[in-house]
């Protein structure tokens, strides 16, 4: 392998965890005990001393556990701003990629309940997966759009955000003050 492309190899025998002062055991499964932490925070505590080892390598794209943190409030901050509290549900629909994994990081971290569903699927049960799990909130790649809009015109959503050419941007429609075929181009 060439010098510049090494990859940072870690021995997880060596991994020494890390736990909040806060953190406390809630149970005991099978001997191995279960902290009061979200997914991010659990990550975190076992990867303290690899700030620089890739946590997301996928397709070029690194990001490190020491940037993690960063990224996640970004996210965070994203996802407050188009109004998703503690008490909602958000319908993802995106594919595989860093993006889907930091807003299911984010989401945990905020409390809220995340949904991802395959859009093949969104499409014949919008309904199942948006109003009868709670969701009011969809947010999906752009590319995947066309095959829901006709479901969106006629159904509760309140606010969908479009993920366009892998970076997040936050389209906020509000049913109640734009109808989605006024919005779309012909």
């Amino acid at each position: 392998m060439a010098e510049g492309n090494k990859r940072l190899q870690i021995r997880t025998c060596d991994i020494r965890r890390r736990l909040p002062e806060w953190a406390k055991v809630v149970k005991t499964i099978n001997g191995v005990d279960i902290y009061n932490l979200n997914v991010f925070e659990n990550i975190m505590s076992w990867n303290h001393e690899n700030l620089d080892t890739p946590a997301f390598d996928y397709y070029g794209t690194i990001i490190t556990y020491g940037e993690l943190p960063d990224k996640v409030n970004e996210y965070i901050c994203g996802l407050r701003a188009i109004g998703v509290t503690e008490e909602s549900v958000v319908t993802l629909c995106l594919p595989v990629s860093i993006e889907n994994m930091l807003l299911l990081l984010a989401l945990n971290c905020m409390g809220t309940i995340a949904n991802n569903v395959n859009y093949l699927f969104l499409k014949s049960d919008l309904d199942l997966y948006t109003r009868q799990k709670g969701s009011d909130t969809i947010i999906i790649l752009d590319a995947f759009l066309p095959e829901i809009v006709d479901l969106l015109e006629n159904c509760h959503i309140k606010m969908l955000s479009l993920q366009v050419y892998w970076t997040i941007y936050l389209l906020i429609i509000n049913m109640y003050l734009m109808t989605f075929p006024s919005f779309l181009p012909n």
